[in-house]
């Protein structure tokens, strides 16, 4: 759900999404129209769609290179991982300076 809405963004070309309580984090892909990359503007339209589908989450991890989206694409794909390590794959994937806390 989190993904369809944050999709709808005309920036973005696809978005993959992984809430675990009130962490989300979001892998994006841009649109080949959309040159300018990550802004706080499009963090924040980003924050926006996350919040309008679940207003528990408080921490949104937005992920936008192409190795992080593939490797998040891939995480949700793998059908043999275990919920914990999924989880802990997942939060591995998220540290970076791309997180915003929300509110």
């Amino acid at each position: 759900e989190v993904s369809e809405e944050v999709e709808k963004l005309s920036e973005l070309k696809s978005a993959e999404a992984v809430v675990m309580g009130t962490i989300a984090v979001v892998g994006v892909e841009y649109d080949a129209q959309y040159q300018e990359g990550m802004t706080d503007r499009l963090k924040e339209m980003i924050e926006a769609r996350v919040q309008a589908v679940d207003k528990s989450i408080v921490t949104v991890h937005v992920k936008d290179s192409e190795s992080d989206y593939q490797k998040l694409r891939e995480k949700l794909s793998n059908q043999d991982v275990a919920f914990e390590q999924l989880q802990t794959q997942v939060l591995n994937l998220a540290g970076n300076d791309q997180d915003t806390t929300v509110g």
